[in-house]
């Protein structure tokens, strides 16, 4: 459901989110750690007894097991039940597993070998399963109950706390076009790009999505896969934040445009002449 090479689907999901900035940071942040950091993140899980560990998994895993995606509500919705553009716009394709999935595997090199379980049953590295806990519990924000989360937040949150240089820096993980990633980030925070005026660039059916497939795999050929997923992450994160209270329905409409810039930005050295012009479709919006 979420993977290295389709960050626009978590990046949506997650900008949608009621917790969308935490969400957001949280999640950029677990692709940024140093190796200081992951050493103290795996000593803070063993900190918790694992008991306590397991229950807090079982209640947030049946919490988000509670809670409608999307294809259930357009389901729904399909058979004449009550929905609202709203609601599904606030909803998610996939499940807490399918995001601490791609957490625990291709964030980073995790230095320890499996042994603590997590979201689904899947047994991991400790220092990942910190990370897999606090996503997990801003994943299920606000509904997580207050102890289960602060079981599952504390070791990454008490992990960081450890490190001088916990995380590496936004510009040192968006690829060699890293200026390019901060320029739009720059614009946005400036609203010199708008949600309006973002969700105002209509796309001709199918380029939308034959660029962005080109744009993948430019940034597979070139080792940009990790660079480009950081880049939407925080690109989506800089409009969220620009925005007071963002409508999920227009951040929908809008965010298509945005990755499709950002992931101009971040291969556009790469990417040949034709699908970096269908990127570019968006620019009116600058």
């Amino acid at each position: 459901m979420y993977t290295l090479s389709s960050p626009t689907v978590l990046a949506t999901d997650a900008a949608c989110h009621p917790a969308a900035r935490d969400l957001l940071a949280t999640l950029s942040a677990t692709f940024r750690l140093t190796d200081a950091a992951l050493t103290h993140l795996g000593l803070a899980v063993l900190d918790v007894a694992p008991g306590e560990r397991a229950a807090a998994w079982r209640a947030l895993d049946g919490l988000d097991a509670r809670t409608p995606t999307t294809p259930t509500l357009l389901r729904t919705a399909s058979h004449g039940g009550p929905g609202s553009a709203r609601t599904l716009a606030r909803s998610r394709l996939g499940r807490v597993t399918d995001v601490v999935r791609l957490v625990t595997r291709e964030a980073v090199a995790w230095p320890d070998a499996p042994g603590v379980a997590v979201s689904g049953g899947d047994v991991v590295p400790a220092s990942a399963a910190a990370a897999a806990g606090v996503v997990g519990v801003w994943w299920t924000s606000p509904g997580l109950a207050a102890r289960d989360a602060l079981v599952l937040g504390r070791p990454w949150h008490a992990g960081l706390g450890e490190v001088e240089v916990p995380l590496v820096e936004p510009s040192a993980s968006h690829g060699p076009r890293a200026d390019a990633v901060a320029d739009l980030c720059r614009a946005l925070a400036r609203r010199e790009v708008t949600l309006d005026r973002l969700a105002e660039v209509g796309w001709p059916p199918g380029r939308w999505a034959r660029a962005m497939h080109a744009g993948a795999w430019a940034a597979y050929g070139t080792g940009r896969l990790r660079a480009q997923l950081v880049a939407v992450l925080d690109v989506t994160a800089a409009l969220v934040g620009a925005e007071p209270d963002p409508d999920p329905v227009l951040l929908r409409a809008a965010l298509p445009t945005l990755h499709a810039l950002t992931v101009a930005a971040v291969v556009g050295d790469v990417l040949d002449a034709e699908p970096l012009a269908e990127l570019h479709l968006g620019a009116a919006a600058l």
